[in-house]
C-alpha cells in the first residue's frame, strides 16, 4: 500500500506529466490533495499508474485548494451555483460519478475552474469542451487571469563582485549574509550580555539607524500586528483576481513571527514602521510554486541557497511605498555585495502588478545603487479559466 507521499506522487505524475517545465505548481499540492481526499464532496476516479495506485479527484470544491481564490470566482459568477475544479487529462477518463457530477452541474448552471500554463493553455480548454459536449453539456469559455513568473540575476559591479567573504562557505541568504558581517564586530559586546540579551541582538539586527531600514530574524509581535493590518489591506486589491497572490494574511503573518529561514526587511520612520519585505531562499516552503523546477533550472544556485523569492510586501497606505521600497531593495543590494551573496531574484505577479510594471521598477531601484543592475526575464505564465456550464440544446 502507497505512503501517502508516494499517492500523491502517483496522481501528480499521472495527471501532469510535464509538470516540471512550469515553475507554477500544476493541480493540487500535498495539502490540498489530502483535503480534497478527505471531502465528502470530491468526485474521485481511481487509477493504475506506473507509481501503483492513485486516487485522483476530478471534482474538487473551490474551498478545498489554497491555490485557487473562490471569493473571485463568486464575484464572477454569483452564488447559486456550485463551483469546482475539475481535474482533467487525456489520459484519465471521467467516471461515471464525474460525468453525474458534472450533468448535475450543467443543470444548475455551475463553473468548472481550470489552469494550466499558458503554452498549453488553449489547447487544453479545448479538449475539455469536446469531453464535455461529448456528455451533452456545453461550456462557455472565459480567460480569467493569468499569473507570470520572473527572474532576474543580480549583476554586481566589478569592484562589488569581489565582496569580503569572511569564510570560504557561501553565505545562505540576507540574514547569513548580514550577522557574518555584525556578528564579528559585536562578539565583544554579546560575551558580556546574559542569554536573553544575546538572542534579543540576534533577532534584531539593524546596519545604520540612518537608513531607517532594519533587518529581523523574527518580527516582534506589536510589529507584526501593525504590519499584517498593512499587508491584509493591501491583500484585498492584489487578491482580486482568480489566482491567490503570494502569501495569504495568515501565512504572512506566521512567516513574520516565526519563520527563522526567511528574512525580514523593515523600513520605519520616526520609530514608526512603514514597510516590510519577506524574502526567502526556502522555496519549498511556497506552496503554489513548484520547487522542482528551480532545482533543475538552476542547480547550483538552488543548492547554494542563491534563489531568492520575495513573496511578500507589506507598506503603510499612507506613506510612500515606492520611496520606502527603494530604500528596502538598497539595503538588499548592499547586502549582497558586502558578502559575496549573489541572489538571483524570483517573483510571481497576477495582471494588476505586471500592468503596473512593477518588475521594471525593481529594476529601477536596483540600478540607481550604482552598485548593480538586474534584468527581469519572464519565465512562464499560468493561465486560470472559468467554464460556465449548461445542457446541451
Amino acid at each position: 500500500m502507497n505512503t501517502p507521499e508516494q499517492e500523491y506522487n502517483a496522481y501528480h505524475s499521472t495527471m501532469f506529466p510535464d509538470a516540471n517545465e512550469s515553475p507554477h505548481l500544476q493541480g493540487l499540492s500535498p495539502d490540498g490533495y489530502s483535503r480534497a481526499l478527505q471531502d465528502t464532496g470530491t468526485v474521485i476516479q481511481t487509477v493504475d499508474t506506473l507509481c501503483g495506485e492513485a486516487r485522483v479527484p476530478q471534482i474538487v470544491d473551490i474551498d478545498t485548494s489554497e491555490l485557487h481564490n473562490p471569493e473571485f470566482y463568486r464575484k464572477k459568477y454569483g452564488q447559486d451555483g456550485r463551483i469546482a475544479i475539475v481535474g482533467f487529462t487525456d489520459g484519465v477518463d471521467f467516471s461515471e460519478s464525474t460525468e453525474l457530477r458534472l450533468g448535475e452541474m450543467a443543470d444548475d448552471g455551475g463553473v468548472l475552474a481550470f489552469d494550466a500554463p499558458f503554452k498549453v493553455g488553449d489547447d487544453c480548454c479545448g479538449r475539455l469542451v469536446k469531453r464535455l459536449s461529448r456528455l451533452g453539456i456545453a461550456g462557455d469559455v472565459k480567460l480569467l487571469g493569468t499569473q507570470t513568473y520572473f527572474e532576474g540575476q543580480i549583476r554586481y559591479n566589478a569592484e562589488e563582485s569581489e565582496g569580503i567573504r569572511s569564510s570560504g562557505v557561501p553565505p545562505k541568504g540576507i540574514t547569513d549574509t548580514f550577522q557574518r558581517i555584525v556578528r564579528p564586530a559585536a562578539s565583544d559586546m554579546l560575551s558580556d550580555l546574559d542569554e536573553d540579551s544575546v538572542n534579543l541582538v540576534k533577532s534584531t539586527l539593524v546596519d545604520d539607524d540612518s537608513t531607517g531600514v532594519w533587518l529581523y530574524d523574527k518580527v516582534p509581535d506589536e510589529l507584526a500586528r501593525v504590519l499584517y493590518d498593512f499587508y491584509d489591506e493591501a491583500y484585498e486589491v492584489l487578491n482580486d483576481s482568480p489566482v491567490r497572490q503570494g502569501l495569504h494574511p495568515g501565512l504572512f503573518s506566521e512567516m513574520a513571527r516565526n519563520d527563522t529561514v526567511a528574512s525580514k526587511l523593515v523600513y520605519s520612520r520616526n520609530d514608526k514602521p512603514e514597510t516590510l519585505m519577506i524574502s526567502t531562499t526556502d522555496i519549498e516552503r511556497l506552496e503554489w510554486v513548484n520547487s522542482d523546477f528551480y532545482k533543475n533550472k538552476y542547480p547550483e544556485q538552488y543548492d547554494g541557497r542563491e534563489l531568492l523569492w520575495i513573496p511578500g510586501v507589506a507598506t503603510d497606505p499612507g506613506a510612500s511605498s515606492l520611496r520606502n521600497s527603494q530604500k528596502i531593495v538598497s539595503m538588499m543590494v548592499n547586502l549582497g555585495g558586502a558578502e559575496g551573496f549573489n541572489p538571483r531574484l524570483l517573483f510571481d505577479f497576477g495582471d494588476f502588478n505586471v500592468s503596473l510594471g512593477l518588475h521594471k521598477a525593481i529594476e529601477a531601484w536596483v540600478a540607481r545603487t550604482r552598485k548593480a543592475t538586474v534584468q527581469f526575464n519572464e519565465i512562464a505564465s499560468q493561465q486560470y479559466f472559468g467554464l460556465k456550464l449548461s445542457k446541451t440544446p
